[in-house]
């Protein structure tokens, strides 16, 4: 089902623009997966269903807006860093655009985080 994923990732993005897109939907679904392993366990309906908690995020994640919205921020972020224009280094405030980027993944991750449903 990872293919999927990586269906979603525009070809002409650059390799960090894509790596980042990736890491975003992997911190989505890994979150969202976590929550349904441990719903499960709580409920005491360990190994009962036949999907696992992976791939029911997995498809969750596909199915939800959230795969434009990630990648468009991404997009967006990835650009006004590579562009390292002296407006990127007055909004960042810091002498490492790094960790901005890095902290502005972060949060578009956080940002669009499955329903705990």
């Amino acid at each position: 089902m990872w293919p999927r994923i990586l269906s979603e990732v525009s070809l002409s993005a650059s390799p960090l623009e894509r790596n980042l897109q990736l890491g975003c939907a992997a911190i989505i679904i890994f979150e969202s997966s976590f929550y349904l392993f441990d719903q499960r366990r709580h409920l005491r309906l360990q190994l009962k269903s036949s999907r696992r908690p992976l791939d029911t995020a997995l498809e969750r994640y596909m199915a939800s807006p959230h795969v434009a919205a990630v990648r468009e921020a991404v997009s967006t972020v990835v650009h006004t860093y590579q562009g390292n224009s002296s407006a990127w280094k007055a909004v960042l405030g810091i002498e490492r655009p790094e960790s901005k980027l890095i902290k502005t993944i972060l949060e578009i991750a956080l940002q669009h985080r499955l329903p705990r449903t």
